[in-house]
C-alpha cells in the first residue's frame, strides 16, 4: 500500500471522528502523529463486523448449495 493511500485513509478516519490524532516523538526522537481509535470508531468496527458477518453467512450459503465444478 501506498504511503500516501494510507495517509488519505486515514485521515478520513480522522474527519470521520472514528480516529484521533496527538504528536510525540519516535525512539529516535523524529516528531511523529499517533492515531487512536474512539467510541465511535469501536462502534464502527462493530456495526462493519456485524454487516460482515452477515454477507459472510448469505456468501457461505451460496457456496455450500454449490459444490465446485456444479452448476449453479
Amino acid at each position: 500500500m501506498k504511503q500516501t493511500t494510507l495517509y488519505s485513509a486515514v485521515k478520513r478516519l480522522e474527519s470521520g471522528g472514528l480516529v484521533v490524532a496527538s504528536p510525540g516523538v519516535s525512539p529516535t526522537g523524529k516528531p511523529r502523529t499517533y492515531y487512536s481509535i474512539t467510541d465511535d470508531g469501536l462502534a464502527h468496527v462493530a456495526l462493519k463486523t456485524e454487516e460482515w458477518r452477515h454477507t459472510k453467512t448469505v456468501v457461505d450459503r451460496f457456496v455450500d448449495q454449490h459444490p465446485e465444478g456444479g452448476t449453479p
